[in-house]
């Protein structure tokens, strides 16, 4: 440090990080990366085209057809479910999709919240209790279960 001080101070070396780097090279471009990290800019380019294609290769059951096919399965109407209300067979159907939507199928809390018309953590309760309730009666409703890993596999 002590041959450092004797230099005094370097215009190089004020500054911080990319901005610095940038003024330095005449290159003002401000980019959305730091491709001293990241790398070029043709790397986070193709980063970003593999998240797009991941995203338009969703292979989930739509949370619509869960809805629909266990509500179906229970003898109930897939309308009734996404309204409010307490009755102890819609409750338990409420349930197990929050169930297979979120811990199965990798749906996010609030999607499943609106697709059902319920809250977020209405959503992490009935995961809970769905999850029980299949345990409990995996004569009733493991079929359901079955039904939806076939549905999410990759072909």
């Amino acid at each position: 440090m002590a041959d450092g001080i004797s230099l005094g101070q370097r215009e190089e070396l004020v500054g911080g990080g990319l901005r610095r780097v940038l003024k330095l090279s005449g290159n003002e471009l401000v980019t959305a990366y730091d491709d001293r990290i990241l790398g070029s800019w043709d790397f986070v380019e193709s980063l970003k085209r593999v998240k797009e294609v991941a995203e338009r290769m969703d292979n989930r059951i739509p949370i619509t057809q869960s809805i629909k096919r266990v509500a179906e399965l229970a003898s109930v109407d897939p309308q009734t479910v996404c309204q409010r209300g307490r009755k102890t067979l819609v409750a338990a159907v409420k349930s197990i999709i929050c169930y297979l939507a979120v811990r199965r199928i990798g749906y996010s809390g609030e999607t499943v919240a609106k697709a059902l018309g319920i809250t977020r953590s209405g959503v992490c309760r009935g995961a809970s209790r769905g999850a029980a309730l299949i345990a409990q009666n995996r004569a009733e409703w493991g079929v359901v279960e079955e039904l939806i890993n076939k549905s999410t596999m990759s072909p």
